[in-house]
């Protein structure tokens, strides 16, 4: 569970940084309406609302990478743990570095099914 909370938590703070730049536009484009047209109040209530929007997204960001940080730490030491490099570096790519069975079967030259079989084989051994 703790290397899906991992793969999951990268993948969760990763939208939220997407959410949080598409606020800041929306926020800017608001201040741009605002500087160019005198007396638009409408605009920045609007502004107000991505601003805090903003706000509370970096929040949860913040909780967010706080728990990740955490997380990968005690992963990293279990995969410490495995004996055999190649799960070890499987491990490492699949949970840590968010590639995917697919990326990492390529870059190590083999075929598709042996990250599978490597993570399944050092899950086992970790207890998963």
């Amino acid at each position: 569970e703790l290397f899906e909370n991992v793969r999951q938590g990268s993948l969760e703070c990763v939208a939220l940084c997407e959410q949080a730049q598409h606020y800041r536009d929306l926020a800017m484009q608001c201040t741009q309406a605002i500087t160019g047209m005198p007396g638009s109040g409408d605009k920045t209530g609007k502004q107000e609302r991505f601003v805090t929007a903003l706000v509370d997204v970096q929040k949860e960001l913040q909780e967010r990478l706080h728990t990740l940080i955490e997380n990968k730490a005690k992963a990293e030491e279990l995969i410490d743990t495995l004996q055999d490099p190649q799960e070890r570096a499987v491990m490492r790519m699949y949970y840590l570095s968010g590639l995917s069975m697919e990326e990492i079967a390529e870059h190590a030259g083999k075929e598709r099914t042996w990250p599978y079989r490597l993570k399944k084989e050092a899950l086992k051994k970790l207890g998963n």
